[in-house]
């Protein structure tokens, strides 16, 4: 695993699990945007957690295509889960291509 370039952060997720790992659309507004991040994620076949808030909330099928997340620890959890499921990463990331 490559070092983090700011001491003290962890390396970007992208660096630690590679090709399977999952999308992330963190939202706080009670009313989102429909967001072409999360149809981007769904499109590269992967699994997307997002934010439970207005357009991401129309985008992924909970525990079909992704997450849907009320709070960061949540969003943790989901990426944990995730990294010791790759069997589950993939459905999820063939389902969300398939949605879309």
């Amino acid at each position: 695993m490559r070092s983090s370039p700011c001491p003290g952060r962890l390396p970007p997720l992208a660096t630690t699990c590679g090709s399977s790992c999952p999308a992330t659309e963190p939202s706080t507004a009670k009313r989102s945007a429909f967001g072409l991040t999360v149809t981007e994620g769904l499109w590269k076949g992967k699994p997307v957690i997002g934010g439970d808030a207005g357009g991401i909330r129309l985008q992924v099928v909970d525990y079909h295509t992704g997450f849907l997340v009320m709070t960061p620890e949540g969003a943790a959890n989901r990426i944990r889960f995730l990294l010791h499921h790759r069997e589950q990463c993939g459905r999820m990331g063939k389902t969300g291509r398939e949605l879309v």
